[in-house]
């Protein structure tokens, strides 16, 4: 046999190998996979049906002309009244009697009736003049004071629960039952009152000079396939220098919702790998970031079948956040992190990638170590940028952290009832992760704001969104 023969020979081996190393890679990969489901028990655990009681349920329609009009059900007399009275004073009026209104009101630990007794006067004209509901009353004929339709709101996407167990919860601890109809016409009348302070939200967002982007999937009835649900997506904008957050609902995850959503740029956008905002990298005028935290997952999972190579990027990247940490406890200026940046930063940076075009050669593209270094590299200029600019951030993390209660809110509520009410609730989701974003309680926050919004000028809407640049004004919502 020559040597040529012999290096043919060889070679053929070793692709034979390489060919049986992807493949026991690829099936090593599917085996943690089941054994990971199989270990959280998710493989157990059933879809619910679209007829289960927590369904965040459409609104019913109106009734026809003609029909009769549902009559409220009346409030519990158990409950105690807490009794206002509203008079006018009007010379020459003659005193006629009374209107009275009644709103559950919730505190903590109990509920009470907020009775509103309004003064009834026939004018010396004969004309006849009643006084007007307190300023706070956030919706006049519901029967629910706003500390009621906060409660209620709170409790559905900040405690992640559904209304159905909720209503179970006040008749237990108050002995009031609530319609689930009811609540829910709250939540919808309410949510179109809010609706003004979410758009200016996103006006802000536009405005931005650094964003941070990312989306989630959520369950939505289909109204056009009776039974069935459709995957639709929570894409979500943070701008870090703020903490002001921006949930938006979309019905797919195409090119064409990040481009709709970004009607005006901003100098700095970050993301991560996926491959809807490439599109943005064309434009000269935008610097796309990408996201460390993801590289370093990827190379986490590469460390059961690679751990000598994966346990290198891991600490060459693990310097990198620590030279950050150090930076943050230090309380670092501007100028100290941009200078830490150009020069540390900067030589780990170079070292990673110097290890990984090297590594880059023999890795085979299928396994996961080959993966996290293609996966780096695709994305290298991106991971980079942060560097320009002290006010950047690494990660994305700050983002993966608001969309957290989403992915609770899931589990609980599965989902939601109709493309409508998916928007909804993408803006409580917009109104809490800022308050979280900005240390600002939710629970005061909204109950605050459902008192203020009928009486509040438009013009000055953007007072009332919870960042700090308002809590000066508003140091009750701490």
């Amino acid at each position: 046999m020559s040597a040529q023969e012999y290096e043919s020979i060889i070679k053929g081996k070793d692709e034979e190998i390489n060919s049986l190393n992807e493949k026991v890679d690829s099936l090593q990969q599917q085996l943690d996979a089941v054994l990971k489901l199989l270990k959280t028990g998710k493989s157990e655990k059933r879809k619910k049906s679209p007829k289960d009681s927590d369904i965040e349920k459409p609104p019913r329609k109106s009734p026809k002309a003609g029909s009769i009009p549902p009559v409220r059900k009346p409030i519990s007399d158990h409950l105690e009244r807490e009794v206002e009275h509203y008079k006018l004073e009007i010379p020459g009026a003659h005193f006629l009697g009374t209107e009275v209104s009644e709103y559950r009101k919730i505190y903590p630990e109990r509920m009470v009736v907020r009775q509103i007794i309004r003064y009834k006067y026939k004018l010396p004209n004969g004309d006849i003049v009643i006084a007007d509901f307190p300023p706070d009353i956030v919706l006049p004929k519901s029967g629910a004071d706003a500390s009621l339709i906060a409660y209620l709101l709170i409790g559905k996407f900040d405690d992640h629960l559904p209304w159905d167990r909720q209503i179970k919860i006040l008749a237990r601890e108050t002995g009031e039952s609530l319609a689930p109809s009811t609540v829910i016409n709250w939540f919808n009348n309410v949510s179109r009152l809010m609706l003004p302070l979410f758009e200016e939200a996103v006006k802000m967002a536009l405005e931005a000079g650094y964003l941070q982007m990312d989306e989630s999937p959520i369950q939505v009835l289909d109204g056009e396939k009776p039974g069935s649900s459709h995957r639709g997506y929570m894409w979500v904008r943070h701008v870090p220098e703020s903490g002001l957050v921006v949930f938006d609902y979309a019905k797919g995850r195409g090119k064409q919702i990040p481009k709709d959503l970004l009607k005006k740029l901003p100098d700095f956008l970050q993301t991560d790998g996926y491959a809807a905002y490439d599109q943005f990298g064309q434009i000269p005028d935008i610097n796309l970031l990408a996201c460390w935290a993801h590289v370093r997952r990827k190379f986490d999972a590469a460390l059961k079948n690679h751990r000598k190579k994966a346990q290198i990027a891991l600490d060459l990247i693990g310097r990198l956040y620590a030279l950050e940490t150090k930076a943050k406890e230090e309380q670092f200026s501007p100028e100290q992190i941009l200078k830490m940046r150009k020069s540390d930063s900067i030589k780990i940076l170079e070292e990673l990638k110097s290890w990984a075009l090297n590594e880059q050669k023999d890795a085979l593209p299928r396994s996961l170590i080959g993966k996290a270094i293609n996966y780096m590299l695709n994305l290298w200029d991106r991971l980079i940028t942060f560097t320009q600019d002290p006010q950047l951030h690494p990660d994305n993390n700050l983002i993966e952290n608001l969309i957290r209660p989403l992915a609770l809110g899931k589990k609980n509520f599965l989902f939601a009832g109709s493309h409508a009410a998916a928007q909804n609730i993408a803006m409580y989701y917009s109104f809490f992760g800022t308050c979280k974003a900005n240390g600002i309680n939710p629970s005061k926050w909204l109950e605050d704001v459902l008192r203020r919004i009928n009486n509040h000028s438009i013009s000055k809407i953007r007072e009332l969104l919870p960042l700090n640049e308002n809590l000066a004004a508003n140091p009750q919502w701490l």
